[in-house]
């Protein structure tokens, strides 16, 4: 168990207040002259209940202070979720794919474009210390920066000078690559960024292995997953498969209406 704040775990000491004042104001015996018998077999039970609930209401001022304490401290229980409520150290693969499809403009950008501003805003959201590692998802997966690496400057400069591919992917390979550099890292918390398009006949239709290394990557506890469509989730691959003159002849100037299938 870790704290948010362990230089307040200093107040668990103060449970040591309440015992202080009981060991100074608890009641002392009166010395009585002799009385009745009964007087006195009344006085000793009254003290008996007396001390008893003088030490259930110590205990209970101990305890309230000590968990008072560690309130303050914030305990956390899991060293993942402490490192992304304070932004601790972390190690992260960029696997941006660079594929030919990742050329399709969008508006008044590709989405390559667009892969590669996410990039920069990922890289600029780490806190202080993080290793990044750059990966290039094509069909041959190229590590671009292979070393997790903090200089930040660095990175997001050679983000906004990479070229896009004219291969395909293999996410298969570029998956293994960012999954065993993931595993080398000694980091508690490690986080793998994935941006895509995400083409239908690469994840859809993915082979076993694809889908058994995604599986490896999203059992560990210790690796983060964010998967970043910067395609349009409501555009379809279209394919024209034939293409006729609908109506009479084609002339240079002149309008002309095909039919596609």
């Amino acid at each position: 168990m870790l704290f948010l704040n362990p230089a307040l775990l200093w107040g668990t000491l103060l449970f040591l207040v309440p015992i202080i004042i009981y060991l100074i104001f608890q009641r002392k015996i009166k010395e009585m002259d002799w009385a009745a018998m009964q007087f006195l077999l009344d006085i000793m039970e009254q003290k008996r209940k007396t001390t008893i609930e003088d030490l259930l209401l110590l205990l209970l001022r101990i305890l309230m202070i000590l968990f008072l304490a560690l309130a303050v401290a914030r305990p956390l229980f899991n060293s993942g979720a402490i490192a992304n409520m304070v932004g601790s150290e972390a190690d992260v693969v960029l696997l941006i794919d660079n594929s030919y499809s990742m050329g399709t403009t969008q508006g008044a950008q590709t989405r390559w474009e667009k892969a590669k501003e996410y990039a920069i805003d990922v890289i600029n959201d780490q806190a202080s210390g993080t290793g990044i590692c750059l990966y290039l998802a094509s069909e041959i997966p190229d590590p671009i920066i292979a070393d997790f690496s903090d200089d930040y400057s660095l990175l997001e400069e050679t983000t906004r000078t990479l070229s896009r591919s004219s291969l395909t992917s293999n996410w298969t390979n570029s998956l293994t690559a960012a999954r065993d550099k993931l595993k080398e890292s000694a980091k508690g918390l490690k986080k793998l960024y994935i941006i895509s398009d995400f083409q239908q006949n690469d994840w859809l239709e993915m082979d076993d292995n694809t889908k058994q290394i995604i599986k490896d990557i999203n059992n560990d506890d210790n690796i983060e997953l964010t998967m970043v469509n910067v395609g349009d989730i409501t555009a379809e691959n279209n394919t024209a498969l034939r293409l006729r003159l609908s109506a009479g002849a084609m002339r240079v100037g002149s309008r002309a209406v095909f039919a596609a299938d």
